[in-house]
């Protein structure tokens, strides 16, 4: 089945390395000394994006990566 979507998401030290089945090449997260969440967010959204989850403005509903503030 060589027209399957696949994604291969290996953790780094400093990120992650995303290989995207049909493409000749990586992508690489890398992780921000001053924001903790940049790489993990980055990472949810090329997710979406590849599998095309995130939607369109016109969709009734659609998932997004929000980030809040801690309640605590």
């Amino acid at each position: 089945m060589a027209n399957d979507l696949w994604l291969k998401i290996n953790r780094a030290r400093n990120g992650y390395v995303l290989e995207r089945g049909g493409e000749p090449f990586s992508i690489v997260i890398e992780e921000d000394e001053n924001d903790d969440l940049k790489e993990h967010e980055e990472l949810l959204w090329e997710v979406m994006e590849y599998f095309d989850f995130q939607g369109t403005k016109h969709n009734k509903e659609r998932l997004k990566v929000v980030r809040t503030e801690n309640d605590d």
